[in-house]
């Protein structure tokens, strides 16, 4: 591990980023176990992610890498204790796992993904078909229970963090009264407590949700590698 730089921690900028390496070594040792669910749920993702070669989608494919590479950065923000902001980044989890799933399903829509940018029409057409409620259709086709999940995480990561909405905003809220007077702040590292389980328990379930997404687009290699089996696993308790 390599040693912190000269100068490092005496700027604020340094100063909050070894306040976060520290919260993850507490997360890492404290939490109620959350760190070792996370870490098993990454492992599964991971199993796919070294293994995918010459995929039949392209486009599904590297949605699969963004979707990990969300849930990667939402743990580092929920162990972090930076709460509303890892509902950001689950957010982003599942959009990405979903329209992994809907190109999928589709043949064609990877082109029109694609070609979101080259005219105004193609703009259009993209927004068209890739509306959240198409998504929710196509998700509904493979698996009506999961949908039901998706929808739930989904406006949970809205209601607390993926929008300026007030859950989010005032969960983080500190008020101390002394006196006739109130002391109001804000709270960017969370520690111990409900509001980081709550986070924590989120992003496993984000993680999972998105793995059951995933791995209507590749089955074979899910059950081969034993993914589909661990994901069994790995939500008993969720």
């Amino acid at each position: 591990m390599l040693a912190p730089p000269p100068g490092w921690g005496n700027d604020e900028l340094s100063k909050y980023l070894q306040k976060l390496h520290e919260h993850h070594y507490a997360r890492f040792v404290d939490s109620q176990g959350w760190f070792g669910k996370l870490s098993e749920i990454n492992d599964l993702f991971f199993k796919i992610a070294h293994n995918i070669i010459h995929p039949d989608n392209l486009v599904t494919a590297t949605l699969f890498f963004r979707s990990h590479s969300a849930f990667l950065t939402a743990c580092g923000c929920a162990t972090a204790g930076q709460i509303v902001e890892s509902m950001v980044l689950n957010r982003a989890c599942l959009e990405n796992a979903a329209y992994g799933l809907h190109i999928f399903a589709q043949p064609g829509l990877n082109f029109i993904w694609l070609n979101r940018n080259q005219t105004e029409s193609d703009l259009k057409e993209m927004k068209k078909e890739f509306t959240n409620g198409k998504l929710r259709k196509t998700i509904e086709k493979y698996d009506r229970g999961l949908v039901q999940v998706y929808d739930h995480l989904y406006e949970r990561s809205i209601d607390f963090g993926g929008h300026p909405n007030q859950r989010g905003v005032v969960g983080s809220m500190r008020v101390t009264h002394d006196q006739d007077k109130a002391l109001v702040t804000n709270v960017y590292l969370q520690g111990e407590g409900l509001s980081l389980y709550h986070t924590l328990k989120t992003s496993a379930q984000t993680g999972i949700c998105a793995l059951r997404l995933l791995q209507f687009t590749m089955q074979p290699k899910f059950e081969l590698l034993g993914v589909r089996a661990g994901i069994e696993q790995a939500q008993q308790g969720l």
